[in-house]
């Protein structure tokens, strides 16, 4: 039976669309749910960061129900194979604190001051695995020389963010849920340290089954803390500026990603950097193959339509003049601002970028209208309303 914070999903039709990463107990964690995912998907609270903890092959001559999630590539295999219809349990985590990154977990931290109206240059996204605010993108053209010389990386956590000064207490930020992050480096007074934190990196054994499974490389010393203050802005160095990427394992070709154990409970591993992650769609199962019609004649999940044969309603707005994005990972074509910063001198009433009743975000410019279901329709000085947990939600700063 399933608990409060968990729910089931009936895959009945169709590819189910999901792309799972293992976490440190092998476990299959939901880190993209793309729009053209299986309608019982799309209506269900799935989320990025879930967890797929058991399944039902529904099968009458395996009357046992249930089946709890033992090994990654266990579920790989079931689902590949299964036939349809095939019960999902997931565990929500959507009120889940992230735990604390442990010293011994982290082989490099370093501390950058950020200075008042100057970028960070990187873009931060939630690990779906730890739910740690990760670098997942660098922006050449905004990073500013002091945090380049600090040499950051891919998959580097945001670990704390403290006042300018030696009496300023830390606040930790490796404990917080994103959305509480963001509003937090939104609101903190600059000058201001943020801490980041590279985490240990497992040996290439550690993915296959040998008697090495739980060896990783010697742990260093943290480095000393290296405090650099950004004394100028970031300089046009002519290159060109890193769209919003997906973070590593969504870029990875179609690959069986290796598991820690083909059968039984594996062991509870260190956590792989976001940066070095695998991750495996799961499309139709094999033995039920689909036709690119339904019987009724009705599109795909797969297409733009829903199954009702409607549009999706990332398609258009609607009466009151409200359209969804649907960003699912990779390169976005939008460039947003800051309302709160962009506006302070305007007056006028009919200005548009001057009505933004509260909001403080708004787009600046669509570069590529075709990069993600729904932004065709949209244009400058929008005002974003809301972020769905739908997405890997991605922030520029």
């Amino acid at each position: 039976m399933a608990t409060t914070d968990q729910f089931d999903v009936v895959w009945r039709q169709d590819a189910l669309g999901l792309r799972f990463t293992p976490n440190e107990h092998d476990l299959p964690v939901v880190c993209q749910v793309p729009p053209n995912a299986c309608p019982a998907v799309l209506a269900s609270p799935l989320a990025v960061g879930d967890v797929l903890v058991a399944f039902d092959l529904q099968l009458q001559d395996q009357p046992e129900g249930m089946q709890p999630v033992r090994a990654f590539d266990q579920l790989v295999t079931v689902l590949r194979r299964a036939k349809l219809p095939v019960t999902l349990r997931f565990k929500s985590r959507e009120k889940e604190i992230p735990s604390r990154v442990e010293e011994s977990d982290v082989v490099r931290n370093y501390v950058f001051t950020w200075a008042p109206q100057m970028p960070l240059g990187v873009s931060l996204a939630m690990d779906p695995c730890s739910l740690h605010a990760a670098i997942t993108a660098i922006d050449p053209n905004k990073i500013s020389p002091a945090f380049q010389n600090l040499k950051p990386v891919l998959g580097d956590v945001l670990i704390a963010i403290s006042p300018d000064n030696e009496e300023g207490e830390a606040t930790r930020l490796d404990e917080m849920r994103f959305e509480d992050i963001i509003q937090t480096l939104r609101q903190f007074p600059r000058p201001c340290r943020l801490t980041f934190g590279r985490l240990v990196e497992e040996t290439p054994s550690a993915s296959s089954k040998t008697k090495e499974d739980n060896v990783l490389f010697p742990l260093k010393p943290l480095a000393p803390i290296t405090r650099s203050k950004a004394t100028s802005s970031s300089s046009d160095r002519g290159e060109e500026a890193t769209s919003i990427l997906n973070p590593p394992f969504l870029m990875r070709p179609q690959a069986r990603p290796k598991s820690r154990s083909r059968a039984g409970l594996p062991p509870q591993r260190k956590q792989l950097p976001i940066s070095m992650r695998q991750s495996f769609r799961i499309d139709a199962p094999k033995p039920t193959a689909t036709p690119p019609m339904s019987g009724d004649g009705r599109p795909h999940a797969g297409s733009t339509s829903s199954n009702d044969g409607r549009p999706h309603s990332a398609s258009n707005a609607d009466d009151k003049g409200f359209y969804t994005v649907m960003y699912s990972g990779g390169a976005v074509g939008l460039q947003l601002r800051d309302c709160t910063q962009d506006d302070k001198a305007l007056t006028k009433g009919n200005d548009k970028t001057n009505r933004t009743n509260g909001y403080t975000v708004a787009i600046r410019n669509v570069t590529d209208p075709n990069s993600a279901p729904g932004l065709e329709i949209a244009t400058p000085d929008d005002l974003l309303m809301a972020i769905g947990q739908k997405a890997v939600i991605v922030w520029w700063c």
